[in-house]
């Protein structure tokens, strides 16, 4: 793989390209989305809202990483801990 092809710009227009494919342009959705793909549901979801069903996610994040400063103190070093965007070695 290319490294731009780990962008969520990238990943938002393969995702939005294989639901546009595979279920149609216009017909609606339930998405099933777990993990670091709930970011990319999420955000098909809410830019085509007529289209969604409904949502099921596991294991998700419901709000962008750069909320976690509103988080309470006790919380956030947990969060960033499994902030996607923190190296894994």
């Amino acid at each position: 793989m290319r490294r731009t092809d780990h962008r969520i710009d990238e990943r938002r227009k393969i995702f939005a390209a294989f639901i546009d494919a595979v279920i149609g342009p216009s017909q609606s959705i339930v998405l099933v989305v777990h993990d670091w793909g709930s970011a990319l549901g999420f955000d098909w979801a809410s830019r085509h809202r007529d289209r969604v069903r409904g949502i099921a996610y596991m294991e998700g994040d419901r709000a962008p990483h750069r909320l976690l400063d509103e988080w309470s103190a006790s919380a956030t070093p947990i969060s960033r801990g499994s902030a996607p965007t923190r190296a894994r070695r």
